[in-house]
């Protein structure tokens, strides 16, 4: 599935991540976990990989928002899917967000990254990256 991405609030929010250099986990957003799948083959779209950020939190954010990244080492690294989205609800407890890409090879060498942003009721914001670092594609069809 496909996803546009058009808000200007996730653009800015999510672009100070590597700009801001902000702490993994502020006092603020501190009852959030955030979490990357390792690339893996899709159990929905059979055929592609895919990889998905989480963020889940115990009270309502005002923001939400991810951005997630899709490798393959062939053999130089090339980013092969891309997803950003943002829920600025002022409700939102949980988010997430898959990259997809419409091949899977066994033995496929790839890699997931995700930039995080949180903004608290009060306005504070928490932002974090995660890594899944190299793995191998099994279980493609």
């Amino acid at each position: 599935m496909k996803r546009k991405f058009w808000t200007a609030v996730v653009t800015c929010v999510l672009g100070a991540v590597s700009v801001v250099g902000a702490p993994s986990s502020q006092a603020a957003n501190e009852d959030c976990v955030f979490q990357l799948d390792n690339p893996h083959a899709s159990h929905h779209v059979p055929g592609s990989t895919n990889a998905a950020a989480t963020i889940r939190c115990n009270t309502e954010k005002n923001y939400l928002g991810i951005t997630v990244e899709l490798f393959s080492y062939t053999p130089v690294a090339q980013r092969v899917g891309f997803a950003e989205w943002g829920n600025d609800s002022g409700t939102a407890k949980f988010y997430r967000l898959s990259a997809d890409w419409n091949q899977c090879h066994n033995g496929m060498v790839m890699s997931s990254h995700a930039k995080y942003a949180v903004v608290d009721k009060n306005g504070n914001p928490t932002h974090q990256e995660k890594d899944s670092g190299r793995v191998t594609v099994r279980n493609c069809p």
